[in-house]
């Protein structure tokens, strides 16, 4: 539901801090007193959950010690790691009473025993314990997959996460949108450490997935850091707000006391232009390419003070060289300037980066606890735009006598802190934190001209900036109902602001390469957001649990949104479960997205040039409304043994009057302005299957084994032309970029061994089909196929301290279709190949750059 109320949800949250916020001053109750220490062996297990019957948890130090305070009485408690079975015992406190309980872990293959920290608002669960579906992957295996990004990591683990890679796509080159189920970046919501993370400043607004919306830049955060990232394949807005319309990702920040010293080095050793893998006429013969050298470096350590203090830091270096796919430049030349030179670049663009991240935290004698992150990074890329030939009328030839390549050059600065206390009063416990984050992105363009100033060739095109603070208040308490009922109450106050940067140089939308922002595009906006919600769960038997959430907030620039979630889950055997939920949700329209514009994209390189304007320059525009969405899903988890686990989920999500980059599409192309606008409807349906299963042989060999399948669809129900007089809609090409611009299709295998100082891993990951139209107006549609891409490595570790790795991402040097339609170089048809010169098409979900090969070690500190 959406309507104007400009005090409702303002007075809600008022109320909740005045009834609650006294009460955190308070001192801590004094009850008995809950001790112990979690080994694996001989070794700590730092982070292990400790959860206690009641719905009470906490975590386990860096040392493997945990604390509680807890009310007399008889109690389970249960030990949980991700990659450990769980330990349980039984256990009576008396007040005024130090009681000890140890606990011993075993190396578990299966996922399920896994801890997650999000779908419910009450104590960490196993996977197989959550309502909904969830999946957890450890920093280990992220880092197993031989990428280097963490935004690569996640998509080379989870088929259900697309992370597209563009080229020649301006900002959609330095910052890659992640997306859930087919949806759009812009509703997927990301989370550190369970808190709010800010969406990056970029908004995507060339031809790629991702048009007209903004998301998280998941690589800011060095993987480094990571100790495992947690998946909520399940709409979840009335909890945690608007964006979580397709799921939710948590990142959750190392707190242990051991770390890494890590060194990869690799490049990309590949052939391309196939023979057979053609589609259309391009210049015959192979080229082999050795480029895109990849220098990661990280160092990450934690450290303890006090009796319960920790501190864990994290230092990354991340250096990329640019790939390039495109092939010779045939279009007719100035006399005396070979024809066939290679003039474009077509592939990954040149990046560097460097981030430092902290996490930390000291639990007080009297049961306080505060704790908190910090961390920021910073990205250099150089990117490409289109090669402007010596007899192009925008070439000046005083400059460039031989024709010239803009680079854009963005520089993005990305920082993040969250600093937070906790307790608890009698029977409540409560949490108040505050987070803000900062992303900047930063346009200069090389060897370009603005068409003023004669040898001017480094412009300063402006900038956009997105600043985000949200300060939420919770407690938790357990009520007396049924078996047993957790019931959550928070307030929130989050405020934005959203600023574009004029250019430094003359007339910016004369810059070649990015037209850049001049004074007309120049804002500075904010907006206030409060909001309160409930979410409660409740045992109604033994084997049935129900969860119901609900949310309201108040945006001072688009009214109040009010959300509902239902849950079920039902085991009628241990470890077998059936769960469900249906929910309904908003998102609304980012900052970003109403008062973003720009004079041009790429001024004269094709007819994708139009301008874009904020909402209130366009005419025919509506003030922007929240995004409604409904959410179904239903489906089963079993684990028969530790060894063995699987999940089944099927889903549904309506969304109506999704907000995106329109097209007037009553007149030309060329030359048309877009702009964002409601009023279009989509609807997501898709299964989710995983399988785990493990092996120990009698040598001390284990073989993990893995699985898992995506299938779904996204079609549009509505394109918002009907009963408009303004002729405003998706038109052809944003429809099928929607519907079939990413894959239906996401299929994963892998297989890790494991036997002593010995490691190997084997994965085989198939990207589906995906659909393009041209850049021409006579919308050329092509279908590039399906791909099976091959990962392998194996590694060796010398005394238990350092490993070797060496490996191949794309073993078998997989390249997607070529566009079908070459062009004509002398007739200047441009073709969805550039005239010959783009083999490759940006929509390919899994790049085109070939096999990767490296080499990493890692010292354990």
């Amino acid at each position: 539901m959406t309507f104007r109320s400009t005090h409702l949800g303002q007075a809600l949250v008022a109320a909740t801090f005045v009834l609650l916020l006294p009460a955190t001053l308070l001192a801590q109750r004094q009850n008995g007193l809950l001790v112990g220490r979690v080994l694996s062996g001989d070794v700590a297990v730092p982070s292990a959950t400790i959860l206690v019957s009641g719905g009470r948890a906490t975590l386990a130090r860096v040392d493997g010690r945990y604390r509680m305070s807890l009310p007399a009485g008889r109690y389970e408690v249960r030990a949980q790691r991700i990659g450990y079975a769980s330990g349980r015992d039984t256990i009576t406190i008396a007040g005024g009473v130090t009681s000890t309980v140890n606990f011993r872990l075993y190396r578990a293959v299966a996922m399920l025993e896994a801890v997650s920290a999000i779908g419910t608002r009450g104590p960490e669960r196993t996977v197989i314990d959550a309502p909904v579906p969830i999946d957890v992957y450890s920093g280990v295996e992220l880092r197993a997959t031989g990428r280097t990004e963490t935004a690569e990591m996640i998509q080379a683990l989870a088929p259900n996460i697309t992370v597209p890679h563009a080229s020649v796509g301006e900002g959609s080159d330095v910052i890659h949108p992640a997306t859930m189920h087919g949806l759009g970046p812009d509703q997927l919501l990301v989370l550190v450490n369970g808190k709010r993370r800010h969406q990056s400043a970029l908004v995507n607004v060339n031809g790629t997935v991702g048009r007209g919306s903004t998301g998280v830049d998941l690589n800011a955060i060095p993987a480094s850091m990571i100790d495992r990232v947690e998946i909520m394949r399940d709409g979840a807005v009335a909890q945690y707000g608007s964006d979580a319309v397709a799921g939710v990702i948590n990142v959750v920040l190392k707190s242990g006391v051991h770390g890494d010293a890590t060194t990869t080095v690799g490049e990309h050793v590949t052939t391309l232009n196939r023979s057979d893998a053609a589609a259309a006429s391009y210049p015959s013969g192979e080229r082999s390419a050795r480029d895109g050298r990849r220098l990661q470096a990280s160092i990450d350590k934690g450290v303890v003070f006090g009796a319960r203090g920790f501190l864990h830091g994290a230092f990354e270096l991340r250096d990329r060289g640019f790939t390039n796919r495109s092939l010779a430049d045939l279009r007719p030349q100035s006399t005396g300037i070979a024809a066939d030179r290679l003039t474009n670049r077509s592939g990954d663009a040149a990046s560097h980066d460097v981030a430092l991240f902290l996490n930390g935290g000291n639990l007080f004698d009297n049961g306080l606890e505060l704790y908190g992150n910090a961390g920021g990074s910073r990205r250099t890329v150089e990117s490409a735009s289109y090669f402007r030939t010596s007899t192009d009328p925008r070439t000046p030839l005083a400059m460039y006598p031989n024709g010239f390549l803009p680079i854009i050059r963005p520089v993005i600065s990305d920082y993040a802190g969250t600093v937070g206390l906790r307790g608890v009063i009698e029977e409540w416990a409560w949490d108040l934190s505050t987070t803000y984050g900062r992303n900047r992105v930063g346009y200069d363009v090389k060897n370009s001209t603005n068409g003023v100033t004669p040898g001017l060739t480094e412009l300063d095109a402006g900038a956009v900036r997105y600043a985000q603070s949200t300060t939420t208040l919770e407690i938790t308490t357990h009520l007396p109902m049924l078996y047993d009922a957790r019931f959550t109450a928070g307030a929130e106050l989050r405020t934005e602001s959203y600023t574009i940067d004029a250019a430094g140089s003359p007339s910016p939308a004369s810059i070649q390469g990015f037209a850049g922002f001049g004074p007309a595009q120049v804002v500075d906006r904010s907006r206030r957001n409060v909001a309160g919600y409930v979410d409660t769960e409740t045992d109604l038997t033994p084997s049935l649990l129900m969860g119901v959430a609900g949310r309201i907030e108040n945006y001072n620039d688009v009214g109040t949104t009010g959300a509902g979630k239902l849950s079920l889950r039902w085991e009628p055997a241990r470890n077998v479960v059936f769960r469900g939920s249906v929910g309904r949700g908003y998102r609304a329209p980012s900052l970003a997205q109403s008062s973003y514009s720009t004079a041009a994209v790429d001024p004269g390189a094709s007819p994708d040039s139009p301008a874009i304007l904020r909402v209130d320059q366009a005419s025919a525009a509506s003030p922007l409304r929240p995004e409604r969405s409904t959410n179904f899903s239903l489906g089963f988890a079993v684990e028969p043994s530790s060894a063995l686990s699987f999940q089944a989920d099927v889903y549904r999500v309506l969304v109506s009057d999704r907000t995106l980059l329109l097209d007037d599409v009553s007149i030309s192309r060329s030359g048309a302005a877009y702009y964002v606008r409601n009023g279009i409807a989509t609807r997501a349906d898709g299964v989710d299957l995983s399988a785990n299963y493990g092996l120990r042989f009698d040598n001390g060999g284990s073989l993990r084994l893995t699985t898992a399948l995506d299938y779904g669809s996204v079609i549009v129900t509505d394109d918002g032309t009907v009963g408009n007089p303004f002729g405003l809609g998706l038109g052809r090409r944003a429809t099928t970029r929607i519907e079939r611009g990413q894959p239906r299709t996401g299929l994963l295998g892998s297989a890790a061994y494991k036997r002593g100082a010995f490691g190997a891993l084997l994965r085989a990951q198939r990207f589906g089909d995906v659909t393009s139209l041209d850049r021409q107006s006579i919308f050329e549609e092509q279908r590039f196929g399906a791909r099976w891409l091959t990962d392998a490595n194996a590694s060796y570790t010398i005394r238990r301290q350092y490993t070797f790795t060496v490996g191949a991402d794309n073993l078998f040097d997989v390249y997607p279709d070529r566009n079908n339609v070459s062009g004509n170089p002398v007739s200047g048809v441009q073709g969805n190949g550039y005239f010959g010169i783009l083999p490759y098409n940006g929509r390919s979900p899994f790049g085109f750059n070939g096999r990767f090969v490296y080499g990493r070690l890692a010292i354990y500190l």
